[in-house]
């Protein structure tokens, strides 16, 4: 029997989600800050030299001009390598090779003593060489790889999370597959409730075993909902997922599976070549999973939820909603609003997440982008609110303080509404910083 644990499960589920994708947001614009510090040679000889030696930036400056004369060194040493090395000669040009690049490794730390007073193998910048001579992608560029890897691997938990409150909240989908068990297995569970888990951890383990095709190939079996319904380009989505499964397994490198599932990817590289995450990247994908997993979200709930019980939903996933406005997450907004706007039961909230829906378009487009529209928007019979939602939507500064002043006055509204609806913030701010500054100015001297 399902319980109200059961039920809740969903949106603990997508509040876990939501919580960890925008700590993983934060985490990608301070990466993003410190990129250049994360990729400059200047700071990373610093860093080598430091545990080494006293330095200093003139010391650091110099070392970075030893370091790139023996960089030059080198590739110049492989092109005239390449260019006379024959089958029959390979191994002793090799040997050649090998013995000139030590010599060259000795004579830059010889280079280091000079201009750090102390005895250095220059051998210890070797890793950056490598780095150097392979086009390893910066280090800001693995940061945001790992970070990707994180927030696809957030949305399969919050995928699993919702496959074990459809088995919960419906056990009947259990009895289409009669589970094959002993005696003695039986009598480790102490309860039927015990071993109901134990059979629903199961199905849930074997579902996500597959990849994003499969898990929406059961979601649209049991529950009607398909992923197209969901975003307006599946196959962008799909190219995360197998981006992330290239980082995983294969570091990064084309192989023929990737090719074979992708087919929406700018620019789509070739067989061998390493994908790279950039931040832009990372931030378009941030956003795409946090507007599919609100959406997906919403969808299963509103599929196991009494129409009565999911009218109150509504108001969660409004909340949420507004919470992503806060953090100008508005590419995922304008994603999430422009499906759910038509299928909301609650007035209320319905025209809430259309002033949501025009917040984030004049955010992303400008405010000419939405000026018709709104335009057009009647709120002659609804409350003082939408009235002014408009005002402030058209930038109508004058008439948006008059009303908002009689609703303050009224105590319709408090200075603090601005905080959660995020329309009205800079409007009730700037308002509760003239009533400041009147107030000062007003004191005696």
């Amino acid at each position: 029997m399902a319980t109200k644990q059961d039920d809740d499960t969903l949106r603990r589920g997508l509040t876990n989600y939501l919580d960890t994708v925008e700590s993983l947001r934060e985490l990608a614009y301070f990466s993003e800050s410190h990129a250049e510090h994360l990729d400059d040679l200047n700071s990373f000889i610093a860093k080598k030299l430091s545990g080494l030696v006293e330095i200093s930036p003139e010391t650091v400056k110099k070392a970075r001009g030893i370091f790139d004369d023996y960089l030059g060194d080198v590739v110049k040493l492989l092109e005239s390598t390449n260019n006379t090395s024959t089958d029959a000669n390979s191994k002793e040009k090799r040997r050649e090779f090998q013995e000139e690049v030590k010599r060259l490794t000795n004579d830059m730390g010889g280079k280091f003593k000079t201009v750090a007073g102390a005895d250095i193998d220059g051998s210890f910048l070797m890793p950056l060489v490598v780095s150097a001579l392979t086009n390893t992608y910066p280090r800001s560029n693995l940061l945001a790889a790992s970070l990707l890897t994180m927030c696809v691997g957030s949305f399969e938990v919050l995928v699993g999370a919702i496959v074990r409150a459809f088995f919960r909240l419906r056990p009947d989908a259990l009895k289409q597959d009669e589970p094959k068990i002993t005696w003695s297995e039986l009598q480790d569970y102490k309860t039927i409730d015990d071993f109901r888990d134990h059979y629903i951890e199961r199905h849930a383990t074997e579902i996500m075993r597959g990849g994003l095709k499969d898990w929406f190939a059961w979601l649209d079996k049991r529950l009607k909902v398909n992923l197209g319904d969901l975003c307006a380009n599946p196959a962008a989505l799909q190219e995360i997922f197998q981006r992330r499964h290239l980082l995983v397994h294969a570091d990064g490198i084309v192989n023929k599976q990737y090719l074979n599932s992708v087919s929406d990817a700018d620019p789509m590289p070739e067989l061998g070549d390493k994908v790279v995450v950039s931040y832009e990247y990372l931030y378009d994908a941030i956003e795409s999973l946090t507007a599919v997993g609100v959406l997906l979200t919403y969808k299963v709930r509103r599929r196991l939820t009494p129409p009565v019980e999911f009218e109150k939903d509504e108001h969660y996933f409004e909340k949420r909603i507004s919470a992503l406005l806060i953090g100008r997450q508005y590419p995922a907004v304008e994603k999430i609003a422009e499906v759910l706007v038509g299928q909301l039961c609650n007035d209320d909230v319905r025209l809430r997440l259309q002033v949501d829906l025009w917040t984030a378009r004049r955010a992303l487009y400008g405010a000419e982008s939405i000026k018709s529209e709104v335009e057009l928007w009647r709120v002659g019979s609804l409350s003082d609110k939408f009235i002014l939602a408009k005002h402030v939507l058209l930038g109508e500064v004058t008439h948006a303080k008059e009303l908002a002043r009689k609703m303050l006055d009224s105590g319709e509204i408090t200075y603090s509404w601005g905080a959660q609806w995020p329309l009205m913030g800079e409007l009730l701010n700037d308002m509760r910083n003239e009533v400041l500054i009147t107030d000062v100015s007003s004191l005696p001297e």
